[in-house]
């Protein structure tokens, strides 16, 4: 999510912000996984905790 929030404050055009996405994605699924086991049903909770961003969580699950 810091990688992806930097880009985004440079600003710059050329980088690729669906790289970072996709990361960001793949960490949030990999915590979600981790929450499931512990019990916590709540994504809720998860998601404004670590504010994450609703164009990360769209691309949640989806493979390349």
């Amino acid at each position: 999510m810091a990688s992806l929030a930097k880009v985004r404050a440079k600003g710059d055009a050329t980088t690729d912000l669906d790289a970072f996405r996709h990361a960001a994605a793949n960490a949030v699924f990999a915590l979600t996984v981790q929450r499931e086991l512990c019990a916590f049903r709540s994504q809720a909770d998860m998601v404004r905790r670590y504010a994450i961003p609703s164009d990360v969580t769209a691309r949640v699950g989806v493979s390349r």
